[in-house]
């Protein structure tokens, strides 16, 4: 009874103990190049892709291969659609097939360094290992070592096989279990960095700064390495709250590199290795007071013409605006392109000068200038009544036999319907403020405060020979802050409001000066 006992425990310990039955390794397949490719980008380096794609399923287990994704894709924000409850591993393979990596996932393994003289051009081939190819690459020769680079001879090292792991396009793939073959369409969907946009504005104004026309452009940069064809482009307007993890940003640093070392010394790196920056997109073409509005457009490559059907229809999409581009666009490697957001002739702007005090302690040395400010209200009444995105705005303005000339240029806000659009575009330089403190006094508070009161004069100076409209507006310094006995010339006055601080209107005659004077009190805690 012992014995057979003892071959029972053996043979289930046995049965508990075998390998299963060897599974079929898994087929790798590739899907299609897209079929369909939107491109959605937001504010801040980030864009949300999504393309459908055809795969052909062998049968039972299988990697599907995505090639051509974004190499500054974020794969843990990979959605896939048409493999649900098959799918058991992702990877993201991002190191593109370049010199760089070529070298570096080759070290240990043999090459051939071809090596031709510069005299009499004879070609000499030679085998060698890579021992090193951090600072510079090192080579192991069967009787010696030597530096990439340093024999004086142009050279080639020549491979022999192309390390696994590396793609001639980055890759984002999926292993599915037991899967039932045939066609299947599939939809992929990721963020991404390294597509960006942002708004530019030209306002070409007329010759007394009282009209000007506003185009307005969508720049588009794709700073990657791999673009997309036909695609349905939108952008988004709105700032997204966002958070990025190491893991996210595990990739940015590894972007495919075309260059490999230099052959001068073996330390030298593509100018680009240490700061793979965005350069910077080009200026707006510039803007043509003749020309009507709905030509003031054209680009080189694409020939976009400003008309109605050419302006995206703008969305509102929950908290944010969306503008879909009107027609499918490539945004092609390494490019930047520019759509027409508005165009708006004619439109009502205010020319003011303003300045602000932050300071009420200290008198002024020297007079400083105002700023030369440009504002309008976005409303259909005045020439816009649509959103109008932050941006940058470069400001052009006619000057006699000149023609037109820069006015200057700033960034500005989101600016919702009903709201003033404005911009501060230079500094004045023949409208100049001063400020002297006549009486500054402090009084003690309960809980180591200070009441604050000082009486303030503020002397404008015009220098023109034409009326200028000056704003004053004085800053916030603390809590409960009161101003009282304000004057213009010595004829009372009262300050609006604007942006939650007291503002004061003024208008100075040509070749004149005036005098703001009021009492500030406030607690200073």
């Amino acid at each position: 009874m012992r014995f057979f006992g003892a071959l029972t425990l053996f043979a289930t310990i046995g049965a508990l103990t075998a390998p299963a039955a060897a599974q079929p390794a898994p087929r790798e397949v590739q899907a299609s190049a897209p079929k369909a490719v939107s491109v959605t980008i937001y504010r801040d380096n980030l864009a949300l892709i999504t393309e459908t794609r055809e795969v052909e399923l062998p049968g039972g287990p299988a990697r599907v291969v995505f090639d051509g994704v974004l190499d500054q894709a974020i794969p843990q924000s990979a959605i896939l659609r048409g493999f649900e409850g098959a799918e058991a591993e992702r990877n993201f393979d991002f190191d593109g097939l370049n010199g760089r990596a070529l070298l570096l996932r080759s070290i240990g393994d043999e090459v051939v360094i071809r090596r031709t003289n510069r005299g009499n051009g004879v070609v000499v081939e030679e085998t060698a290992v890579i021992q090193a190819a951090g600072d510079g690459v090192t080579l192991k020769f069967p009787d010696r070592y030597e530096a990439l680079g340093c024999s004086g001879t142009p050279e080639q090292i020549i491979f022999p096989r192309i390390p696994d792991g590396l793609r001639a396009r980055p890759a984002l793939s999926t292993l599915l279990t037991d899967t039932p073959a045939g066609r299947r369409e599939i939809t992929l969907s990721y963020l991404a960095t390294g597509i960006e946009w942002q708004t530019d504005y030209v306002i070409t104004l007329n010759e007394d700064a009282t009209r000007a026309d506003v185009t307005g452009w969508i720049t588009v940069e794709n700073a990657g390495e791999e673009g997309f064809a036909d695609a349905t482009v939108g952008v988004v307007a709105g700032d997204l709250s966002r958070t990025f993890s190491d893991v996210a940003r595990a990739n940015f640093n590894r972007m495919a590199q075309r260059a490999c070392w230099s052959m001068d010394t073996t330390t030298d790196f593509p100018p680009d290795y240490f700061s793979a920056g965005i350069p910077p997109p080009p200026p707006p073409p510039p803007p043509m007071m003749a020309a009507p509005v709905a030509e003031m457009a054209r680009a080189k490559d694409d020939q976009i013409m400003v008309t109605g059907s050419r302006i995206p229809a703008r969305e509102e999409l929950g908290d944010y605006q969306l503008y879909r581009f009107p027609e499918r666009t490539t945004v092609a490697p390494r490019q930047t392109k520019q759509i027409v957001l508005i165009a708006k002739p004619d439109v009502a702007i205010d020319r003011v000068l303003r300045w602000r005090v932050d300071d009420v302690r200290n008198t002024d040395r020297d007079p400083d200038s105002l700023d030369v400010v440009l504002r309008s209200r976005n409303e259909e009444a005045r020439g816009l009544g649509e959103p109008l995105p932050k941006g940058e705005v470069n400001v052009y303005a006619p000057y006699r036999q000149h023609g037109l000339l820069v006015a200057g240029s700033d960034s500005t806000r989101d600016t919702p319907v009903g709201v003033e659009w404005e911009m501060t575009i230079a500094d004045s330089f023949d409208v100049t403020a001063r400020r002297t403190t006549a009486r500054f006094t402090t009084a003690a508070l309960p809980g180591d405060r200070r009441r604050i009161t000082a009486d303030v004069e503020i002397e404008v100076a015009n220098a023109t020979n034409r009326p200028q409209n000056a704003e004053i507006a004085q800053g916030i310094l603390g809590a409960s802050q009161r101003l009282s006995n304000a004057r213009w010339n010595g004829v009372a006055t009262q300050p609006g409001v604007k942006d939650g601080e007291p503002l004061f209107r003024l208008t100075l005659a040509p070749n004149a000066r005036g005098v703001l004077s009021y009492r500030i009190t406030y607690i200073e805690e």
